[in-house]
């Protein structure tokens, strides 16, 4: 054989042997990483719009933060004794009644899970006309709360007045967390 033939058929058999051993695997290697970059970008562009929903809901929040400001206070999150106290007292004082004593306790509804009843025994001591306006302005009240009953009796030691006394029992009502 000559060398002739023999010098180009080496350059020509180490040309091959380099192109399936060094560029091969990274023409391979090239179609992993357009492969990979695509599933990113579509991570990228979920996130992104994600990200707007976020954006979104935040400013839908931000223009609503009044109407969750009152529906926290018809419904509060925490059984709040101090609070229901000074509410009744202030509609009492309000439409002329006196309480002369409030029982406080709280119960869950079986079955139900999104809130809890607090319970209110309340005694009152007025007239009749300033009853009618303790439970109107009970009904007004930001805070949502049945009367479950109404029992009403002579006041006891008052002569001259028309005063009665007038037991309630109320529920307020309260998330359960």
């Amino acid at each position: 054989m000559n060398t002739k033939s023999l010098i180009p058929s080496i350059f020509i058999s180490i040309a091959f042997l380099v192109i399936f051993i060094l560029i091969l695997p990274n023409i391979n290697r090239i179609s992993d990483l357009k492969s990979a970059i695509a599933v990113r970008e579509t991570m990228l562009n979920e996130q992104e719009a994600t990200l707007k929903r976020i954006d979104s809901l935040y400013a839908g929040f931000e223009e609503n933060i009044t109407d969750i400001e009152k529906i926290s206070n018809i419904i509060p999150k925490t059984k709040n004794i101090a609070e229901l106290t000074s509410a009744i007292n202030a509609i009492a004082s309000q439409s002329g009644m006196v309480v002369t004593s409030m029982d406080f306790s709280t119960i869950t509804k079986p079955g139900e899970t999104r809130y809890k009843i607090a319970f209110e025994d309340i005694r009152l001591r007025g007239k009749y006309l300033d009853f009618v306006e303790f439970l109107s302005l009970l009904e007004q009240s930001i805070r949502i709360s049945d009367v479950t009953s109404i029992d009403i009796s002579p006041a006891q030691g008052l002569s001259g007045e028309e005063f009665l006394t007038f037991g309630l029992r109320i529920n307020s009502y309260f998330l359960n967390e």
